[in-house]
């Protein structure tokens, strides 16, 4: 586990509840019905550790005040198989409430740090958010021994959606792999714009199978894909 992704999960973690234990090697997050659920897509800049232990000293304060539970992150764990983005980390964190409620929130946390931006920009070199609103619990499990692939749609037509995840799916399956979390509907903040049609994390049993995968997917491409980012993940 590199640095980077040490410091910032101890100090995620240090902030959230710990995520339930649903077996030895297995990592369970719960994202509940009725919150906003931030997906944060982060990387770090070099040399950043003071104003990151700073960002969290401060600001964890504020945030919980205002209602906001950190929730854990995980790790990419190699380059994308396909797209640009390359974070070190996929976050997440809850508020209470639904998008107008989230809106509110953000509202009042800049009252308190207007530099909130600036700030963020100082630690990390991006930092794209989307938001969801959680209308069924969701929950994510994620075993140490398997193989996990995070892959996010745009698509040319969002009516396109429900036969794209269809084909998705398809491909899934034929390669021995299973759906563990699919969100979709999400919204960005403005400033953070990343606003994929479709997420899905998939798991597999082997390395192989999951590799087959990431390669047979690129045949999706052609179904009306504007852009697509697909990275391997672990729990920390």
């Amino acid at each position: 586990m590199n640095k980077l992704f040490t410091l910032a999960a101890t100090c995620l973690w240090l902030l959230a509840p710990a995520p339930l234990l649903a077996d030895e090697g297995e990592k369970t997050f719960t994202f509940a019905k009725g919150q906003v659920l931030d997906v944060l897509y982060l990387t770090r800049r070099p040399n950043t550790d003071e104003a990151l232990q700073t960002y969290f000293k401060t600001l964890g304060p504020i945030a919980r005040k205002l209602k906001y539970t950190p929730l854990g992150a995980v790790r990419v764990a190699g380059k994308p198989s396909q797209g640009n983005l390359y974070p070190n980390v996929v976050a997440f964190g809850s508020w209470p409430g639904d998008f107008a409620d989230r809106d509110e929130a953000y509202r009042n946390l800049l009252l308190e740090e207007p530099d909130l931006q600036g700030r963020r920009m100082d630690i990390w070199s991006s930092f794209n958010m989307t938001q969801y609103e959680v209308r069924e619990d969701i929950i994510l499990t994620m075993d140490k021994a398997k193989h996990y692939v995070w892959t996010a749609y745009w698509l040319k037509d969002a009516g396109d959606l429900r036969a794209f995840q269809k084909a998705f799916m398809d491909t899934l399956e034929a390669t021995s792999g299973r759906s563990k979390m699919v969100l979709a509907g999400g919204r960005s903040p403005f400033g953070y714009e990343f606003e994929p049609h479709l997420v899905v994390v998939a798991e597999w049993d082997s390395i192989l199978d999951a590799a087959k995968f990431t390669d047979a997917s690129k045949a999706l491409n052609a179904r009306g894909v504007r852009h697509v980012t697909q990275f391997p993940v672990v729990a920390p």
